[in-house]
C-alpha cells in the first residue's frame, strides 16, 4: 500500500481590524483550531500573538491529506464570521541547513 501523500500547510487568521468582538474573536480562534485539527494527520505548532499585543492573530502549522476539502471549510469558517481572508501557504519542500 503506497504512503498517502501529505501536504504542509500554514494558515493563519487574525482581527486586528477589530471587526470581531473579544468574545467573537474567541469563537473564531476555537472553530479555527476545529477545523485544523479536523484535517489534520499531524500537528507542527498553535501559535497565537502576545496576549498584550493590540493585534490578535493565530497561525497553525499541520499535515493534512486534504488540502482542498480544508481550504473550502476555511471559506466557510471566514465567511461565517465575516472576515475578509484567511492565509493559506502550502510549504512545498524543506532544507536542512
Amino acid at each position: 500500500m503506497p504512503d498517502k501523500q501529505l501536504t504542509v500547510v500554514y494558515a493563519s487568521i487574525g482581527n486586528s481590524d477589530d471587526k470581531l468582538t473579544q468574545a467573537a474573536w474567541s469563537n473564531y480562534l476555537h472553530s479555527f483550531r476545529e477545523c485544523m485539527a479536523k484535517a489534520a494527520s499531524e500537528v507542527y505548532g498553535d501559535w497565537v500573538s502576545e496576549p498584550s499585543s493590540s493585534y490578535q492573530n493565530a497561525c497553525i502549522a499541520i499535515a493534512t491529506e486534504t488540502p482542498h476539502t480544508l481550504k473550502a471549510a476555511l471559506a466557510l469558517l471566514r465567511d461565517g464570521y465575516g472576515q475578509d481572508s484567511i492565509a493559506w501557504v502550502e510549504a512545498t519542500g524543506t532544507e536542512f541547513i
